[in-house]
């Protein structure tokens, strides 16, 4: 019948297959793990800083591995999304400016993202909105300050004198 040693009958007449027939049982095709891992997501936000973050949330006794590579994928595709969409709606396409990027937070529905990425306002627009919180303020009994004493400067990088309850009021 068939010359092929791997085909035909073994010496006790039994049927014998080639081995490239033979079934697989599932756990040999099956993954060896079910974890999700950065390479497998191929994600570009980095997930030990995810990790981070969702750690030092003081609610979460236990963060899994899957989780938090999830939750890197969900943001990397957030970012995506919003990025193309300022991208659509900006004028200038070679480019994209904090001015695109705000513009487009305030008119659209990433419109919760305002109090993150506002408008840019000057450093007299800030004075001015300073002194008409303090001048709301000054019934309560507060004195208003002059721009010395609020520590503004037009980056407000570094300013060891800015007073973050000032800006709480503000807002």
């Amino acid at each position: 019948m068939d010359d092929d040693p791997n085909h035909g009958e073994d010496e006790d007449g039994n049927h014998q297959s080639h081995p490239s027939h033979q079934v697989k049982k599932i756990t040999d095709v099956a993954p060896k793990s079910t974890t999700i891992t950065r390479k497998k997501m191929c994600t570009t936000v980095p997930i030990s800083r995810v990790n981070a973050i969702m750690r030092s949330c003081p609610n979460l006794t236990t963060v899994k591995n899957d989780a938090v590579a999830l939750i890197s994928k969900a943001t990397e595709s957030f970012l995506q999304d919003l990025i193309r969409n300022v991208y659509h709606h900006s004028e200038n396409k070679s480019r994209l400016t904090y001015d695109n990027l705000a513009d487009y937070i305030e008119s659209s529905e990433y419109d919760f993202l305002k109090e993150i990425i506002p408008q840019r306002i000057t450093v007299r627009e800030y004075l001015m909105l300073q002194n008409n919180s303090f001048e709301s303020n000054n019934n309560n009994g507060l004195d208003q300050l002059s721009s010395s004493d609020v520590g503004v400067d037009s980056e407000r990088n570094g300013n060891e004198d800015y007073d973050e309850e000032q800006e709480e009021d503000s807002g």
